[in-house]
């Protein structure tokens, strides 16, 4: 295993509010900023509970501060850009060079975009100017990323296209989320055999800090785009208690289709259906909706995202939920703040107990994760009221082995305490099938969830649509560098 080191560039700023006498270069941090107003949207939240009033003001509130937020920063420089960006100086004098470049290499790089669309990309756009080669894709086709980018890298390696550097940008629901810069030349010789994996990427960078490319890609025309471009997955869903004297084993499983289709502006409508195949669980036996939501996610500047969803969830839940998620160093550590309200609803089946479940509640959480890079491992230790407005901690530890991934967690609230493992296996598709605008696959994991003292309603979350949290993972550097390594395997020479 490697450890890889980065730099950063501390940023400063000017008249710093003598309210926050903290580390001026953390606090003027726009990381830190964003995550201070999502403080304050929670602790609206708290007292939007405690009061049972003023749910739409709340609402509205938050809504007005992501629009704030929504602006787009690209007048700030990149930190730890590669030798080619930060090259440059004059960006109005360069714009214009890199427009008239353009311009004269468009028809070099059509073969290129023909190549990625013809795969099955979406949202392709590519910049091509003397010195840089930018990408910017988004994969629906493979069932992981890392398979995804290691197409990308070898369908540019391929092509005549001529540049010095490399840059890809990949994309999740429109929304930028990690980046790779790289040599075109050394990426051409590791695919030639000539230099290794291992070399080749010890030159080659990968951050989830993009402004750059971002700027660089204005304007351009993106090609195939997942707008009202619908996708159906096959998955399957398990419920199960173990250690019932009179039926030890109980179980139901339900086929579980799912509709998503892509609308403007990072905005998804998601319909899954829950179909009974085997069930001495309970008395949902019927076919019934599991999932119906509308949710929104993005970007808002490098390293911070937002998601809010509105619909019925799972657990016998409707309402609306919202997130923000900032990294404050690297991949390494981030934050995440949870909030929203819920009702009961039993159109997704019966509830395991109708008498406490048929109230309101509102939840709110904080969370810290930690990622040891060297070992894949990842440690999140969540507080809050949970879905039951039981409050407390949860803390859970989980790691990838490949496309798998295994962990086990620990809770303790007002509720009690218990704890257990989950596991999440891969389907076996690896590609999607396209006919027509829609695309077919199967889900891309089965996961599986097991708590010591059965069911409880303690520390519990449900399911609302919003994915921006888990797709991060695989967008992770670290995550990329190793799984990538499998599809650029280079014998060793005699």
């Amino acid at each position: 295993m490697m450890i890889f080191k980065h730099t950063y560039h501390k940023q400063r700023c000017e008249n710093i509010n003598p309210i926050f006498l903290l580390n001026a270069d953390i606090v003027c941090s726009l990381r830190w900023r964003v995550l201070l107003i999502g403080i304050m949207i929670l602790v609206g939240i708290h007292s939007q509970a405690a009061t049972a009033q003023g749910v739409q003001t709340e609402t509205n509130q938050v809504e007005n501060n992501k629009t704030e937020l929504n602006q787009p920063q690209f007048n700030q420089t990149e930190k730890n850009q590669t030798v080619s960006l930060q090259a440059q100086s004059d960006p109005t004098e360069t714009n214009q060079a890199n427009n008239t470049q353009l311009q004269i290499n468009q028809p070099e790089s059509a073969p290129l975009i023909t190549k990625l669309k013809s795969i099955g990309f979406e949202n392709i756009a590519v910049r091509l100017t003397a010195a840089d080669l930018t990408i910017a894709y988004e994969n629906r086709v493979y069932r992981s990323q890392h398979r995804a980018l290691a197409e990308v890298l070898k369908t540019v390696a391929q092509s005549g296209v001529t540049a010095d550097s490399l840059h890809i940008l990949m994309l999740y629901r429109e929304q930028p989320m990690s980046q790779l810069s790289t040599s075109l030349a050394d990426l051409r010789a590791m695919i030639a055999g000539e230099i290794s994996y291992q070399q080749w990427q010890q030159g080659s960078r990968f951050t989830l800090e993009h402004s750059q490319s971002l700027e660089e890609l204005r304007g351009v025309e993106r090609v195939q785009k997942t707008r009202f471009r619908p996708e159906i997955l096959a998955g399957l869903g398990m419920r199960y208690q173990l250690g019932n004297y009179n039926n030890p084993y109980r179980f139901a499983f339900d086929l579980q289709p799912e509709l998503r289709l892509p609308l403007p502006y990072g905005v998804t409508a998601n319909v899954r259906m829950a179909v009974p195949l085997y069930n001495n669980f309970d008395q949902n036996d019927f076919i019934r909706p599991s999932l119906i939501t509308l949710t929104y996610e993005r970007r808002l500047v490098d390293g911070v995202y937002a998601s809010a969803t509105t619909g019925i969830f799972t657990r016998n839940r409707k309402g609306w939920h919202s997130m923000l998620k900032a990294f404050l160093w690297e991949e390494v550590f981030s934050v995440t703040l949870e909030g929203g309200q819920t009702l009961f609803t039993d159109l997704t089946g019966n509830p395991f107990l109708r008498s406490f479940e048929e109230r309101d509640f509102h939840f709110y959480t904080a969370s810290a994760d930690y990622r040891w890079r060297r070992y894949d491992l990842n440690i999140r230790a969540q507080y809050g009221k949970f879905l039951y407005e039981d409050t407390g901690l949860r803390v859970d530890v989980h790691r990838h082995f490949g496309d798998a991934l295994f962990g086990f967690f620990f809770m303790d609230t007002r509720f009690g305490n218990n704890y257990g493992f989950s596991f999440s296996l891969p389907f076996p598709q690896r590609k999607s099938v396209k006919a027509g605008p829609v695309r077919f696959r199967t889900a891309t994991h089965f996961p599986v969830t097991y708590h010591y003292q059965g069911n409880d309603y303690r520390a519990r979350s449900h399911e609302t649509g919003i994915t921006m949290r888990e797709a991060l993972m695989e967008f992770y550097p670290s995550y990329l560098r190793k799984e990538m390594e499998r599809w650029f395997y280079t014998p060793k020479r005699m």
